[in-house]
Formats: structure tokens, C-alpha cells, sequence
């Protein structure tokens, strides 16, 4: 047998165990994924996509003189699914709703998937509308370097995929964000609003303690 042959026979061996591995492993992503069940706006078939992104690499990468497979496949699927948790975390923190909804009350009677079950209530609608709308005006209000950053965050890139945009560590993208966020509060408190209610829309600040 030629080199080449060789070569030819040792990779299909390996893909033969890439899927082997794979497939016996698939419930094991499962099970992991049950325990990232709060993970907000995120279903549990699409932690499970996840997970088995993370299980396929650490079936290719797997060197069984590095240990348990096991061990490696965990800890991998849990890399991964603490990395889209943290994704989703930023998402949900920064843009309850979309800065990009629909902009008007006819278009935005269309309902979008997670709400769904909603799109009879024309009522909420026009409140999902309106919530889109000031926070739209929130971010508008921002330097363009500063909206780039929060729109970016929104779109669930990372700290490091937005610092590779724009030229700057991770580090330099979190110092942005976080002032960035705390002008649109402070936007959204001038305006009456203190926090977001289960469905995303904007809440109102509670009445104040104080007495005249």
C-alpha cells in the first residue's frame, strides 16, 4: 500500500470514529443541555444544536492519550453552552426587544415568532411598537462608535468579534458598552421607564417614596 493510500485508509478510519463517537455521545449533549434550561430566548432544541457543535469538534479533536472522552466531550459542550448563555445574557440585558422592529402599528401587527400566541392583541402590539420606537431613539442618541457597539451586542456577537471590527481589544469594547448602556437608561429613566416587564416591553418607573 502507497503512502497516499495510506493516508486515504487512516482518514476514513478517523471519520468512521469521528461519527461513531458522535452518534453513541448524542444523549449526552441532552442531558447537558437540561441544565442550561434558563437560558433566556433560547429553546431547549437549540441549546441541544449547540451542544452537538461542541460534541462533533471534540470527536475530531479527541487524542484518547489526553484521558476519558467522556470528560473531554463535557467539558467542550459546556464550553460552548456557557458561551451562548453569556450571548443570550448580553442580548436579553441590552435589547429587550429588537432596536430594528417594525416601525409602525399596521406592520407591527405582524407578530414575530415568540409571540406568536400574541398577535390577536392589538393592544400589546401597539405597546411592543412603541417600546421598539424609544429604545431606537435611546440608541440614536449615542455616538455612532457607541451604537455600533450596542447593536453589535444586540446581534449576539461577542466582545472579541466587536473589538476585531472596530480595531480594539475586548477590554476597549467592554469600556464602551458599558457607558453605552447607561446613557440609554438614563434615557429611558427621563422618560418615565424603569426596568422591562416578562414580554419585553418597557415598564413604567414605580411611584416615588418620597413627600413633598
Amino acid at each position: 500500500m502507497n503512502f497516499r493510500s495510506t493516508r486515504m485508509s487512516e482518514s476514513a478510519d478517523k471519520n468512521d470514529n469521528v461519527s461513531r463517537l458522535t452518534a453513541t455521545y448524542l444523549p449526552l449533549v441532552e442531558t447537558i443541555a437540561l441544565e442550561y434550561h434558563n437560558t433566556p430566548n433560547a429553546s431547549h432544541d437549540e441549546l441541544v444544536s449547540e451542544g452537538r457543535v461542541a460534541l462533533l469538534s471534540a470527536a475530531r479533536f479527541f487524542d484518547p492519550a489526553r484521558g476519558n472522552f467522556i470528560s473531554y466531550a463535557s467539558t467542550a459542550i459546556r464550553n460552548r453552552l456557557n458561551d451562548f448563555y453569556e450571548k443570550q445574557v448580553r442580548q436579553a440585558e441590552a435589547f429587550p426587544t429588537s432596536i430594528d422592529a417594525q416601525k409602525s402599528n399596521e406592520q407591527s401587527t405582524e407578530a414575530e415568532p415568540k409571540f406568536a400566541d400574541d398577535a390577536a392583541d392589538v393592544r400589546l402590539s401597539a405597546r411592543r411598537s412603541e417600546s421598539a420606537l424609544i429604545l431606537r431613539e435611546a440608541v440614536a442618541q449615542l455616538p455612532a462608535r457607541l451604537q455600533i457597539v450596542l447593536k453589535s451586542i444586540q446581534a449576539g456577537k461577542t466582545y472579541e468579534e466587536i473589538g476585531r471590527e472596530l480595531g480594539i481589544s475586548k477590554q476597549g469594547v467592554y469600556k464602551l458598552a458599558q457607558p453605552a448602556l447607561r446613557q440609554v437608561r438614563e434615557f429611558l429613566a427621563e422618560r418615565g421607564f424603569g426596568g422591562v416587564d416578562s414580554k419585553g416591553l418597557l415598564a413604567s418607573q414605580p411611584a416615588s417614596d418620597e413627600h413633598n
